[in-house]
C-alpha cells in the first residue's frame, strides 16, 4: 500500500490497521464525516437536494432524525451540502457490487475488498476530506478473512467468542454468569457482565474471551443457539 496516496487526497487522513474482516467480506475501510450522512440511506426520501430545499425553507424541526440533537438543531439543514449527499447516494447505487456503505449519524463509512476499488470510489466521490483509512497490515490477509482479529493491546485470551443478539430469561442469563465465573480461562467484559446481571432480558453486541473453547458447549446447553462466531486472537508485531 502507497499511504501518500491517501495522505495527498486528504493530508489530516488517520492510518489504521484493519483488526478484523469487516462484514465477513471486506478488509479496506475509509470514513468520512458528512454533515446529514444518514440522509443517503434513507429509502423514503426520493430526492434529497428538494428534502433538503424543503426544510431550509420552511425552517421546520426534523422529525426524520433520532438523535435529540439532530431534531433541535433545525441549522443543520443549513449546513448540509445537498450536492455531495446526493452524489454519495448515487455512488452507493453504482457500486453496490464492490462496497458496502454505512451511516450512523454524520459518519460514513465506506468498506471494499481491495485497495483499487477504494481507489475507484474516493475517484468518484471527489476532493471531500477522508478522515482515516484501515487497511491490512501485509501479511494478515489471509487470516483476517479465515476470521481471525488482531489485537492492538496484549491479552493472555486466544479466542474471541461472539454472542448473538437475543432473548434470554433472567435465569438463563445468571445460569450463564455463574458457569463463565467457574471458568478461570475466561475473560467476561464489564459491558456482557452488566447485561447479565441487569433486570431485563435482552442481550446484544456481547462477547467474552477464552482459551477453552470446552465452554461454548456448555453456554450452547444452557442458551442454545446464543454462540455466534469464535474467531482466534492474535497480536500486530
Amino acid at each position: 500500500m502507497d499511504l501518500s496516496y491517501w495522505v495527498n487526497l486528504s493530508k489530516d487522513i488517520k492510518p489504521n490497521f484493519t483488526k478484523k474482516i469487516y462484514f465477513g467480506r471486506y478488509l479496506w475501510r475509509l470514513e468520512y464525516q458528512i454533515i446529514g450522512a444518514n440522509l443517503i440511506t434513507d429509502a423514503s426520501i426520493a430526492n434529497i437536494q428538494n428534502y433538503i430545499e424543503f426544510r431550509r425553507t420552511n425552517n421546520q424541526k426534523s422529525s426524520y432524525y433520532s438523535y435529540t440533537t439532530y431534531s433541535r438543531d433545525t441549522s443543520r439543514f443549513q449546513k448540509m451540502d445537498a450536492e455531495i449527499l446526493d452524489k454519495m447516494r448515487t455512488i452507493r447505487k453504482l457500486y453496490s457490487d464492490k462496497i458496502k456503505m454505512r451511516v450512523e449519524g454524520d459518519l460514513m463509512q465506506i468498506f471494499a475488498e481491495t485497495e483499487d476499488d477504494l481507489k475507484m470510489i474516493s475517484e468518484a466521490i471527489g476532493l471531500y476530506a477522508i478522515t482515516s483509512i484501515s487497511y491490512p497490515k501485509p501479511g494478515t490477509e489471509g487470516a483476517l478473512i479465515n476470521g481471525t482479529i488482531f489485537m492492538g493491546k496484549y491479552t493472555n485470551y486466544k479466542y474471541k467468542v461472539i454472542l448473538r443478539d437475543g432473548d434470554y430469561s433472567l435465569d438463563t442469563k445468571k445460569s450463564l454468569l455463574a458457569q463463565f465465573d467457574a471458568n478461570d480461562q475466561v475473560q467476561v467484559p464489564n459491558q456482557l457482565r452488566s447485561m447479565l446481571t441487569k433486570k431485563y432480558t435482552y442481550i446484544w453486541s456481547s462477547y467474552f474471551y477464552t482459551n477453552d473453547t470446552a465452554i461454548v458447549t456448555m453456554i450452547s446447553l444452557i442458551a442454545p443457539g446464543i454462540v455466534g462466531k469464535i474467531h482466534p486472537i492474535e497480536h500486530l508485531q
